[in-house]
Order: structure tokens, then C-alpha cells, then sequence
């Protein structure tokens, strides 16, 4: 006997219908950033390392979007020098 039983539809954390309970496709999406980052030796700083994770999320949402990675970076870079 399993340990419970369901009677209703799946429960959905998010509130959304099609997202999953956990994050699983969250972290397979940002597994390359993550071995990407084992292969080069990491960081030597940890503001390096938090750079290095903003970048990797940044490219990931630009690949989910069908937005280039490159133009936002280059249109981020042009608004701090407008600053």
C-alpha cells in the first residue's frame, strides 16, 4: 500500500498549469554554466564567482527568450556608460 494516495489533479506549486512541482528543469538548463565553470578552475574571487553566476543566468533566460545574449550585454554596457 503506498504510503498515500491521490484523489485530485496534481498540485502545482507555482500556480501555473504545465510547470512541474521542482525545479529539475531549472538545474538541467544551468548544468553547462555550472560545469563551464568546474572546467576553467572557477573563480579566484568571490565577486568574480558572483559575476560569473549573473552572466550564466543572464544567457540561460536570453536562450528560454530567443533573445541574443550579446545585444543585451552590449545594450546594458551602453546604459552604465551613459550614466
Amino acid at each position: 500500500m503506498p504510503f498515500f494516495e491521490t484523489t485530485g489533479p496534481p498540485v502545482h506549486l507555482s500556480g501555473r498549469l504545465g510547470s512541474g512541482a521542482t525545479n529539475n528543469l531549472a538545474e538541467r538548463q544551468l548544468r553547462p554554466a555550472v560545469i563551464a565553470r568546474k572546467v576553467s578552475c572557477g573563480n579566484k574571487t568571490p565577486q568574480g564567482a558572483h559575476t560569473w553566476e549573473i552572466l550564466a543566468s543572464l544567457a540561460a533566460t536570453c536562450v528560454q527568450r530567443c533573445e541574443s545574449f550579446a545585444q543585451l550585454v552590449s545594450q546594458a554596457t551602453l546604459l552604465s556608460q551613459a550614466r
